[in-house]
Protein backbone atom coordinates (compact mmCIF):
# COMPACT_ATOMS: atom_id res chain seq x y z
CA UNK A 1 0.00 0.00 0.00
CA UNK A 2 1.02 3.47 -1.12
CA UNK A 3 -0.44 7.03 0.09
CA UNK A 4 1.44 10.02 -0.61
CA UNK A 5 0.80 13.80 -2.39
CA UNK A 6 0.45 11.73 -6.08
CA UNK A 7 -2.78 12.19 -8.32
CA UNK A 8 -4.67 9.10 -9.32
CA UNK A 9 -5.63 11.31 -12.62
CA UNK A 10 -1.80 11.94 -13.04
CA UNK A 11 -0.91 8.60 -12.98
CA UNK A 12 -3.63 7.00 -14.97
CA UNK A 13 -2.77 9.69 -18.11
CA UNK A 14 0.91 8.57 -18.05
CA UNK A 15 -0.47 4.75 -18.14
CA UNK A 16 -2.99 5.76 -20.96
CA UNK A 17 0.02 7.30 -23.23
CA UNK A 18 1.77 4.03 -22.71
CA UNK A 19 -1.12 2.04 -24.01
CA UNK A 20 -1.21 0.34 -20.38
CA UNK A 21 -5.36 -0.56 -19.10
CA UNK A 22 -6.69 -1.95 -16.49
CA UNK A 23 -9.01 -4.70 -16.19
CA UNK A 24 -12.48 -4.27 -14.18
CA UNK A 25 -12.46 -6.48 -10.65
CA UNK A 26 -15.76 -5.43 -8.55
CA UNK A 27 -15.66 -1.68 -8.25
CA UNK A 28 -12.02 -1.63 -9.21
CA UNK A 29 -9.98 -1.28 -11.76
CA UNK A 30 -6.57 -3.74 -11.40
CA UNK A 31 -3.56 -2.11 -13.80
CA UNK A 32 -0.34 -4.63 -14.73
CA UNK A 33 3.44 -3.07 -13.44
CA UNK A 34 6.62 -3.80 -14.92
CA UNK A 35 7.38 -5.75 -12.23
CA UNK A 36 4.73 -8.50 -12.56
CA UNK A 37 2.87 -7.34 -10.02
CA UNK A 38 -0.87 -5.60 -10.11
CA UNK A 39 -2.19 -2.63 -8.61
CA UNK A 40 -5.07 -0.44 -8.15
CA UNK A 41 -5.49 3.33 -6.63
CA UNK A 42 -8.39 2.63 -3.21
CA UNK A 43 -8.76 6.78 -3.59
CA UNK A 44 -7.36 9.31 -5.32
CA UNK A 45 -4.29 9.41 -2.58
CA UNK A 46 -4.20 5.58 -2.03
CA UNK A 47 -2.58 2.97 -4.21
CA UNK A 48 -2.75 -0.78 -3.34
CA UNK A 49 -0.15 -3.39 -5.32
CA UNK A 50 0.93 -6.90 -5.16
CA UNK A 51 0.36 -10.20 -6.45
CA UNK A 52 -2.77 -10.40 -8.39
CA UNK A 53 -4.44 -12.54 -6.24
CA UNK A 54 -3.46 -11.21 -2.82
CA UNK A 55 -5.15 -8.18 -4.49
CA UNK A 56 -8.07 -9.34 -4.93
CA UNK A 57 -8.45 -11.15 -1.97
CA UNK A 58 -7.64 -7.62 -0.34
CA UNK A 59 -10.38 -5.72 -2.57
CA UNK A 60 -12.89 -8.39 -2.16
CA UNK A 61 -12.19 -8.29 1.52
CA UNK A 62 -12.69 -4.29 1.30
CA UNK A 63 -16.14 -4.90 -0.86
CA UNK A 64 -17.56 -7.29 2.09
CA UNK A 65 -17.06 -10.53 0.13
CA UNK A 66 -14.53 -12.12 2.32
CA UNK A 67 -14.27 -11.78 6.02
CA UNK A 68 -12.16 -9.46 7.40
CA UNK A 69 -9.65 -10.01 10.71
CA UNK A 70 -12.76 -8.42 13.01
CA UNK A 71 -15.15 -10.88 12.08
CA UNK A 72 -12.91 -13.52 13.81
CA UNK A 73 -13.38 -12.27 17.29
CA UNK A 74 -10.71 -14.97 18.80
CA UNK A 75 -7.71 -13.41 15.96
CA UNK A 76 -8.97 -10.06 16.46
CA UNK A 77 -8.88 -9.98 19.99
CA UNK A 78 -5.31 -11.29 20.33
CA UNK A 79 -4.56 -8.72 17.82
CA UNK A 80 -5.74 -5.67 19.84
CA UNK A 81 -3.78 -7.30 22.95
CA UNK A 82 -0.97 -7.62 21.05
CA UNK A 83 -1.06 -4.07 19.82
CA UNK A 84 -1.82 -2.86 23.03
CA UNK A 85 0.77 -4.44 24.55
CA UNK A 86 3.41 -3.17 22.65
CA UNK A 87 1.91 0.49 23.15
CA UNK A 88 2.12 0.42 26.55
CA UNK A 89 -1.69 0.91 26.46
CA UNK A 90 -4.85 -1.07 28.34
CA UNK A 91 -6.91 -1.42 25.06
CA UNK A 92 -7.46 -1.01 21.59
CA UNK A 93 -10.97 0.59 20.59
CA UNK A 94 -12.33 -0.95 17.73
CA UNK A 95 -14.39 2.63 17.16
CA UNK A 96 -11.96 5.23 15.13
CA UNK A 97 -11.48 8.05 16.68
CA UNK A 98 -13.65 11.37 16.93
CA UNK A 99 -11.81 14.14 14.33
Amino acid sequence: MAQGSFSAKAVLKKMKLKKISGVKYGTATIYPMDSGLVMTFLDDNTLAFGEEASLKSALDTRDGKRPSLDSNPVMSNRWRRSIAARCGASSISREPRPS
